[in-house]
């Protein structure tokens, strides 16, 4: 198929005068209906076009002109027409289409009503300039999300949506969002701009809740010895010989020791005046963070690791994955010791300065990053481990200076992802009688993440058991939505 459209293309490509190929004739005389392996087998044409031999050759010019514009031609109003006629031949209902229609015509003329205003902004532009902006505005009207939400929305079937008591479709007040289909529970704006109705969100939060397992009652009892006022106290607790470190048993009580030791590294930065000058970003990760990496030593199966992360399923040739990838701090997956399909379940970005929840770059990661990242990683998840659709869920880890904050991701429905955040940041405190008590709070939450974790893999190990939680360490560690 690959060689076949890559021969019609270049047929395409030479029989026109001026280089306005028909692409949709060439998808349609070639049989391809899926717009995911449409642009992908076209991208592939396109780089193998690149590669032949005579570089003056109208077809080879042409293809590198397309890639240099980032394969618009793809986007163009008349090619997403096609795959939107493809879906309906396909799958999609009647009353879906007139859904759908209306949607990418309301784009369209968003679109170009920021045109129109950047335009009478007074802003002079040299007539290239203007006429390569005009030649864009006619090929493609979409941005990158609003595409990647019609593709998402094309292939969904309506008798699957997500229907909530009062009647509302979730997945047809999300397109009007054009996010990817992310329901943040925790997003007042959803409230406010009436996508839903604080009953409704409070429906979807509660909807195939994910608890985190009990803390067992050694770990319990332990923390609660730790919650000191007083650095020396501290110490002499910590240094106080503990039952489960006579005769040390590393599978029962690897989870003390971590513990045990995570307080006196922490300690001894903080009685070091070590917090009393600012650091680089990596010494934040390596002296104050390091009990998230060391919380998962105990199991055997999942490693924590700095990574670049990357999820780009329609990304063809060879080129690396550190330039089209999510970047991330550390990435939580499987061990591959047999260089099988590792899983990731989740991820995180570390900071050296306290971030605002209002600061970009705390909100370009929580409300953009992280979360594309997390629904990629599900979609990695499911396409091994179908079965797990309404169980699967992978965690972002963000720290900011002292200050860490978690959010969860899963799908409760076919085509919904849900993120939950922590309703507040978990401080590190540096004083005296604060510090103990907040390091607790933190610990119980990077605990409860590896719990939550290894509650995962044994659902994809076919060996789960469902469990609650109380007591006041655990309630430090709440989710939204506060309605």
């Amino acid at each position: 198929m690959g060689a076949s459209f890559r021969d019609a293309l270049k047929k395409a490509v030479k029989s026109c005068k001026d280089d306005n190929v028909d692409l949709v004739s060439v998808f349609r005389d070639m049989g391809v209906v899926h717009k995911i392996p449409g642009e992908k087998l076209f991208k592939r044409s396109v780089e193998s076009l690149i590669k032949q031999p005579n570089k003056k050759d109208k077809s080879v010019v042409w293809a590198k002109t397309v890639k240099q514009a980032n394969f618009n031609i793809l986007y163009t109003p008349k090619v997403m027409q096609y795959w939107l006629e493809a879906a309906l031949n396909q799958k999609t209902s009647n009353r879906l289409l007139h859904f759908y229609e209306q949607e990418i015509e309301r784009m369209n003329e968003s679109n170009k009503r920021s045109l129109e205003e950047s335009h009478e902004s007074g802003e002079e532009e040299e007539e290239s300039q203007l006429h390569q902006k005009q030649k864009v505005e006619h090929e493609s009207t979409y941005t990158s999300s609003q595409l990647e939400c019609i593709s998402r929305f094309s292939k969904m079937e309506e008798n699957r949506m997500w229907r909530l008591s009062t009647g509302k479709i979730v997945e047809m007040a999300l397109f009007n969002l054009s996010h990817y289909f992310i329901l943040d529970t925790c997003d007042s704006r959803l409230v406010k701009e009436n996508v839903f109705t604080i009953q409704e969100l409070r429906e979807i939060s509660e909807t195939n809740i994910k608890l985190t397992p009990d803390l067992p009652a050694n770990i319990k009892s332990y923390l609660n010895c730790l919650k000191l006022d007083s650095f020396k106290s501290l110490r002499k607790e910590l240094y106080e010989k503990q039952s489960w470190q006579v005769d040390y048993d590393h599978e029962i009580s690897t989870d003390l020791d971590w513990i045990h030791i995570s307080f006196l590294s922490l300690l001894r930065e903080l009685q070091s005046g070590n917090l009393n000058v600012a650091h680089l970003e990596s010494w934040y990760n390596t002296h104050i963070w390091k009990f998230i990496d060391s919380a998962f030593d105990s199991c055997k199966n999942l490693s924590i690791i700095s990574i670049l992360c990357s999820k780009n399923i329609d990304r063809v040739g060879t080129e690396s994955r550190k330039k089209l990838g999510h970047r991330f701090d550390l990435v939580i997956r499987t061990k591959n010791p047999e260089h099988s399909k590792c899983l990731e379940l989740g991820g995180g970005e570390c900071g050296p300065s306290h971030q605002e929840p209002t600061d970009s770059k705390r909100l370009n990661e929580s409300k953009y990053k992280l979360p594309i990242a997390l629904q990629d990683m599900i979609d990695d998840i499911l396409s091994v481990n179908h079965e797990l659709k309404g169980d699967v869920e992978t965690v972002g880890i963000s720290t900011y200076g002292l200050s860490m904050d978690v959010m969860w991701m899963d799908c409760p429905k076919d085509y919904i992802y849900r993120l939950k955040e922590t309703t507040t940041s978990h401080t590190i405190e540096t004083s005296e009688k604060k510090f103990s008590k907040s390091f607790i709070s933190c610990l119980y939450l990077m605990w409860s993440i590896k719990a939550r974790v290894e509650k995962l893999m044994r659902a994809i190990d076919g060996n789960e058991k469902d469990c609650t939680v109380e007591s006041w360490i655990e309630k430090t560690v709440m989710y939204g939505p506060t309605l």
